[in-house]
């Protein structure tokens, strides 16, 4: 500005849109306001806002930065809720059919959550075409090591893996091994890491009408929504191969969660240290599992004002599931593992977790490995 010296530091009146802060504050706004309207915004997930009528019916609503979307069953408290939000926010309402560039179809009791606009849009920014059938995103004669004499292109392959991850996150779970995979190699990719990641975005786009499906679970219940949500079940599955990065000789975790018969949550991930056995891998992978399973049954606690029942978790590995059972697992050489199973241990003696040996054909979590 004229007349400032080259030294001086201008105090902003207000944020502005760019600024590093701007989304914490809109967010803190936003929160403010909905606590007014009676919302009550959750510890365990700062995006969450529930509310209880004096009907007893829950009216819980979610908001992404600038997104949002409510969900309730007396659309007329909803309704007056977004009213009273408009005048001290420039918000905008529709009905849910898209949110976040995810298409939302509603039908018969179901709902699909699917990304194909983003798909076919992120195939038209790089290029590719699906010329052939493809619907296997992995391919098994390819080796995804570091080595590799032919550079790829690296601003390509991260623009790639950026879209990659957010459709994985979203709502296709059957690409996260093969985006987590990839996601190594963001530093110095080769040209078998692009072809890789481009065989990935043809997947996508032959399968763009894929994704999510939430079923209406029925339930006769004649009290409030928090006995009905009370009602639902929380399970999940694990798995861990072994060994099986030729670079770090480390193992890879896959999870997926519940609730009833709708997917939640789901991931697939490097495991952060060298696992000496099988029964090490599976014991880390069943760790990671019950820690994201803890945060999903806190979240639901706080929004019930009750205990929810046991997560129950499956496996296909007996020794690990024994010895998050027992409480007589112990070794020297492996402390990291033995505060692990303490920890699931007394989870379980909480009834906070329960855990389930099945067969490894039946084990949902095998293709994340």
């Amino acid at each position: 500005r004229a007349g400032c010296e080259p030294w001086n530091a201008l105090k902003l009146s207000k944020s502005l849109c760019g600024n590093p802060e701007s989304a914490r504050l809109w967010h803190n706004n936003v929160s403010s306001k909905f606590e007014q309207l009676g919302h009550t915004k959750s510890v365990a997930e700062p995006c969450l806002f529930h509310k209880e009528t004096s009907e007893k019916k829950m009216v819980l609503m979610v908001i992404h930065v600038d997104d949002g979307m409510g969900v309730t069953s007396v659309p007329a408290q909803l309704e007056e809720d977004l009213r009273l939000m408009k005048k001290c926010c420039k918000l905008e309402s529709d009905n849910l059919s898209w949110h976040l560039g995810m298409r939302m179809t509603k039908g018969s009791g179901k709902m699909m959550i699917k990304a194909d606009a983003h798909i076919e849009e992120m195939a038209k920014r790089f290029g590719l075409v699906a010329t052939r059938k493809m619907s296997s995103p992995h391919d098994t004669s390819m080796e995804l090591t570091k080595q590799c004499d032919i550079k790829g292109d690296q601003q390509r392959f991260m623009e790639m893996m950026g879209c990659i991850n957010c459709i994985s996150t979203a709502c296709r779970p059957d690409v996260s091994q093969m985006a987590s995979a990839l996601s190594r190699h963001l530093r110095d990719p080769g040209s078998k890491h692009l072809r890789a990641a481009e065989r990935v975005i043809k997947c996508l786009l032959w399968t763009k009408d894929w994704g999510i499906v939430c079923e209406k679970v029925n339930r006769q219940c004649t009290g409030s929504d928090k006995d009905a949500l009370a009602k639902m079940k929380h399970n999940g599955c694990f798995d861990a191969d072994f060994a099986t990065c030729k670079d770090t000789r480390k193992s890879r975790s896959g999870q997926v969660l519940f609730v009833d018969s709708n997917l939640s949550s789901w991931g697939s991930k490097t495991q952060p240290m060298v696992a000496l056995s099988s029964f090490e891998s599976e014991t880390i992978a069943a760790s990671d599992a019950s820690k994201k399973a803890n945060c999903q049954r806190h979240t639901m606690q706080e929004v019930l004002s009750r205990k929810s029942p046991a997560t129950l978790l499956r496996g296909d590995n007996k020794p690990c599931l024994s010895s998050t059972s027992s409480n007589n697992y112990s070794s020297a050489r492996t402390k990291h593992i033995d505060v692990r199973c303490k920890h699931m241990h007394q989870q379980v003696v909480k009834k906070e977790l329960a855990f389930e040996c099945v067969n490894t054909k039946e084990n949902i979590a095998d293709p994340f490995t």
